[in-house]
């Protein structure tokens, strides 16, 4: 049990950190030294950029963007961490309610397309994937990646991946074509 209320103290933790960046995003930029963090911030009449930091030459790419995705991963996460107990909660209570109700069988269950969606957006090697193959402009920001997507994939939102087959389909060949991508390198 020590170990649970260590993990919830560190969660809060992280949401005490998270609630007071006051920042909108976080993106990768270049000047003539190299690679930067900047902060994207409200302003009037729009958003402004401030330098949070500047990465060593011998940082990777790869590197350098998952820290700049760090401040909407997080968020994500933390979502996700709440959509789940939510989740968990609704089902101890049905259970509680109607404790012989028999599971979904697994062939019934429907995968989610729209949130596998959602973490694929998150990854770099998917963004530089939708650069090379699909003009996704740079900078790859969480926002651009997923307006492209529902371009490619001609939804509206990345929720009829769940709701259309047809979507579901043209996102699962854009999957393996981003699989077949990776491989090849």
């Amino acid at each position: 049990m020590k170990q649970a209320s260590d993990e919830w103290k560190r969660l809060e933790a992280i949401r005490t950190r998270l609630a007071l960046v006051t920042s909108l995003d976080w993106e990768l930029a270049f000047d003539d030294e190299g690679m930067l963090l900047d902060a994207l911030e409200k302003a009037e009449g729009g958003t402004s950029r401030i330098m949070l930091a500047r990465f060593g030459k011998h940082t990777t790419y790869d590197e350098a963007q998952l820290i700049a995705a760090a401040l909407p991963d997080i968020r994500f996460l933390l979502g996700l961490v709440d959509r789940a107990l939510a989740f968990a909660a609704e089902a101890r209570r049905s259970r509680l309610q109607h404790p012989a109700a028999p599971p979904v069988p697994a062939q019934h269950k429907r995968k989610n397309y729209a949130t596998e969606a959602v973490m694929k957006c998150a990854e770099p090697a998917f963004k530089r994937f939708l650069m090379e193959r699909y003009g996704l402009e740079s900078p790859a920001t969480n926002d651009r990646v997923a307006q492209r997507l529902r371009g490619i994939l001609r939804v509206t939102s990345r929720r009829e991946l769940n709701d259309n087959n047809q979507a579901a389909e043209r996102w699962k060949a854009l999957r393996s074509e981003f699989d077949a991508w990776r491989r090849v390198g």
